[in-house]
């Protein structure tokens, strides 16, 4: 017998879970895998349709586990409000968001390359992207040269527009950034789990601080300097 049940979405999920299962009579599941053909599992898309490229998957169960290989998602034809997952094996599918990073703003932009600088500590980061959720999102930055991972003590969901936009408040500079700079992927991890990271997003770079002023070695002329904030007079022997 063929058996087909729907429960409803869980987390990360954007449409129902519908299992589909052949049973022998006395109630075991008979396990299909490697159809020639494979069968459409259609879903309905709301509020609005997109296409399987704009942030959405078919994806299938196991274990609890949510996978993708052996499945895809074709667009639905224009004004059909719908998703359609075709599969060559059998057990429990759903439509998935697939969670991503589109943009970050927030400090200077340096050009090129095209990426944000920012100061050791104290900025601010506005992340716009999809799938988000609506609370209890996750921002690290990971250094692309140490390895260092430092992440945001506080991530505000945008008002509004929670699913979309975060702002991670007091960037943290990965450790160890003293007078070099570091290149810094930005990664959101969701409350459901979903996780996405936008490379070498931010650029850190901490501002060389001179303690001292003083000739260079061999027997040059030492420059002087009146006061702390008068410009240093240097003979005209050479000296530096």
């Amino acid at each position: 017998d063929l058996v087909v049940s729907v429960a409803p979405a869980s987390a990360s999920l954007v449409t129902d879970v519908v299992s589909v299962a052949f049973h022998q009579p006395s109630g075991d599941e008979i396990a299909v895998w490697g159809l020639a053909e494979p069968i459409t599992i259609t879903f309905p898309s709301t509020p609005a349709p997109w296409p399987a490229a704009d942030g959405v998957q078919c994806v299938w169960e196991e274990g609890g586990t949510w996978h993708t290989d052996g499945t895809w998602l074709t667009a639905s034809p224009s004004g059909s409000h719908q998703w359609s997952c075709h599969t060559t094996h059998l057990t429990a599918f759903a439509v998935q968001a697939q969670m991503r990073i589109e943009a970050v703003q927030g400090c200077p932009l340096d050009a090129p390359p095209l990426a944000l600088h920012c100061p050791p500590a104290g900025a601010s980061l506005t992340i716009s992207g999809r799938f988000f959720g609506l609370h209890g999102a996750t921002v690290n930055l990971l250094a692309r040269r140490t390895g260092q991972q430092a992440q945001c003590a506080e991530v505000r969901h945008i008002a509004a527009q929670e699913d979309t936009g975060l702002v991670c408040v007091g960037v943290p500079s990965p450790a160890g950034l003293v007078s070099s700079v570091e290149w810094a992927d930005v990664q959101v991890i969701t409350a459901a789990g979903l996780e996405a990271t936008l490379e070498m997003a931010v650029l850190f770079a901490a501002s060389p601080t001179p303690s001292a002023l003083g000739p260079l070695g061999g027997s040059r002329t030492p420059c002087q300097q009146s006061g702390p904030h008068t410009l240093t007079d240097c003979p005209e022997d050479g000296a530096d």
